[in-house]
């Protein structure tokens, strides 16, 4: 975190020391799901005065997994927003982390995107969650089974 938050040369020291003490063939799921947010700043951080850091491919390689795995999640947010409309459930807005990468691509940071979030009116709720069956998502566990009543309780 130091090293996407501090100015880019405390950044960089940070960078550094945290890269030294890692294995990059274990690292944990937190790891590879921050370093896309570094993207834009990566590719001067792993070059070096011989040449290039011999680690630099696989920094670089996390970055571009964490790029694609957006892009099939901007189609699906995509589909899905197009399924809620067909269905009469207008959809009013995406949100959540989606709307903030498509927002401030700032540095050529690629933001997590665990979940994509599309916001529909209570009234048309039901519809959603109708259109949404009928093209086999599955409801969250502790989704109400009646949509509409619960939430005009």
């Amino acid at each position: 975190m130091d090293a996407l938050l501090l100015p880019p040369s405390d950044g960089e020291r940070a960078w550094r020391s945290w890269g030294a003490a890692v294995d990059l063939d274990n690292l944990d799921g937190d790891a590879l799901v921050q370093l896309p947010l570094l993207a834009g700043r990566l590719p001067a951080w792993t070059a070096d005065d011989a040449g290039k850091d011999p680690d630099r491919e696989k920094f670089l390689g996390i970055c571009k997994r964490g790029w694609a795995h957006n892009q099939l999640l901007y189609r699906e947010t995509a589909d899905v927003w197009r399924l809620l409309e067909q269905a009469g459930a207008h959809p009013a807005a995406i949100v959540g982390n989606a709307a903030w990468a498509l927002l401030y691509a700032e540095e050529n940071a690629v933001r997590p995107l665990p979940s994509l979030e599309i916001l529909i009116r209570r009234e048309h709720a039901m519809a959603g969650k109708q259109a949404l069956q009928s093209a086999a998502w599955i409801l969250e566990p502790d989704m109400p089974e009646h949509v509409g009543r619960a939430l005009d309780q």
